[in-house]
């Protein structure tokens, strides 16, 4: 069991900056997952639809092959290769989510920036599900306190 002047000790050499840039290193999979889960809906980071198809027959075909977002509305899959090619960059104070992808610049340009970033359920569960359990590891691995539920 720790006495208080050690557990002080501990407090005092956490590194809170470090914990938080190696939790969002190790989850950033997960962030990329689930805002491609959110695109795959229809969703941009704002929890409103990334727009609408200007062709009804495209909006037909595309709703056939995923019905999801709605009639309609893009989900940015076609091919499967700007979803594969999304990735998140954790640098500094910065979280960036874009995709490699050839299209990329021209899905941001035609639908907004806005459709990278997470919103409503999908940052609740990147928080509760991924980041959360990680970081409160972090900190219980540094002070040696448990939080509930670990």
């Amino acid at each position: 069991m720790s006495t208080i002047v050690s557990l002080y000790q501990r407090l005092q050499n956490l590194d809170t900056d470090k914990v938080i840039q190696t939790s969002l290193e190790q989850t950033k999979d997960a962030l990329a997952d689930l805002n491609i889960e959110q695109m795959h809906h229809g969703l941009n980071r704002d929890g409103e639809k990334i727009g609408e198809y200007r062709s009804e027959a495209y909006a037909e075909e595309k709703n056939r092959i995923n019905p999801l977002p709605g009639f309609g509305i893009p989900d940015l899959k076609l091919t499967g290769a700007f979803y594969r090619a999304t990735k998140v960059v954790i640098g500094g104070d910065n979280i960036t989510i874009d995709s490699d992808d050839e299209k990329s610049d021209e899905l941001q340009e035609k639908y907004g920036k806005e459709i990278f970033g997470l919103s409503g359920v999908y940052k609740r569960e990147y928080l509760n599900e991924s980041l959360g359990p990680v970081f409160r590891k972090s900190i219980t691995d540094v002070i040696g306190l448990k939080f509930g539920g670990l």
